[in-house]
């Protein structure tokens, strides 16, 4: 009962709020004996009957039956193997924040470039990687066509961070690392696939910038900027003062 509640007060943490992620463990274990299973019921539900937590955790049911859960360390993967995160190790915490702080999360597609002895080198989402095996070992992954496969090149990854004063793109997507309530609101902004954004102005260290949406300027801090993945429509070569 009480791993089914922390679980879903996890995954109610993730979707619901914007806390961070490093805070969803300490406080849902701080209220992990305040609901009765009736009420945990009912968080399920309105949560959507989660089958995992957001590292990637089975969530019992009410039976205390868990879901099957399958895969393989990352350490355990031949380079050139095309895969995706099915969990992240969350304890020790100090672990687990140098995973997310990495910008690691369940569900992500990665490509594992190097895996010796010396370090576990993995690309995804235009970036490279490195990793300790000793860290990478708390990494599980699941094989996405389960074999090895030939290197490939990996399309070059833009977010709104790269872009530079007076460059206008098109919204791919919102990362699904961005979860709940600072995901709503980027999307109440008017940041929606397809959506045009031009870079206008940046304050006097460069963090926050102010961009143009549907005829609107919102300052984006460089952290929210790099979760909103996007195509150049017009590239501007001014140089950077």
């Amino acid at each position: 009962r009480i791993l089914r509640i922390h679980r879903l007060w996890e995954r109610d943490l993730a979707d619901e709020t914007g806390i961070n992620e490093a805070e969803w463990h300490r406080r849902a274990e701080k209220r992990e004996h305040d609901l009765t299973m009736e009420e945990a019921d009912r968080l399920s539900e309105a949560l959507g009957y989660p089958v995992y937590d957001p590292h990637g955790d089975p969530i019992p049911n009410r039976h205390g039956e868990l879901p099957p859960r399958s895969g393989r360390t990352l350490t355990e993967a031949a380079p050139g193997t095309h895969t995706r995160i099915v969990h992240l190790e969350d304890e020790p915490a100090i672990l687990f924040e140098q995973l997310s702080a990495e910008g690691l999360y369940p569900g992500m597609a990665v490509t594992v470039l190097e895996n010796n002895e010396e370090r576990v080198v993995i690309g995804g989402e235009g970036k490279k990687i490195t990793l300790a095996p000793v860290v990478a070992a708390n990494i599980t992954i699941a094989a996405e066509d389960g074999e090895k496969t030939e290197k490939r090149e990996e399309e070059p990854f833009v977010t709104l961070a790269d872009t530079r004063p007076g460059d206008v793109a098109e919204v791919i997507e919102i990362s699904p690392q961005c979860r709940g309530m600072q995901r709503r609101r980027l999307m109440d902004l008017g940041i929606l696939p397809g959506s045009v954004i031009t870079r206008e102005l940046e304050s006097m260290g460069g963090d926050p910038v102010a961009y143009n949406v549907r005829g609107a300027l919102i300052a984006l801090r460089d952290d929210q900027a790099r979760l909103i993945r996007i195509k150049l429509k017009k590239e501007t070569h001014e140089p950077q003062l």
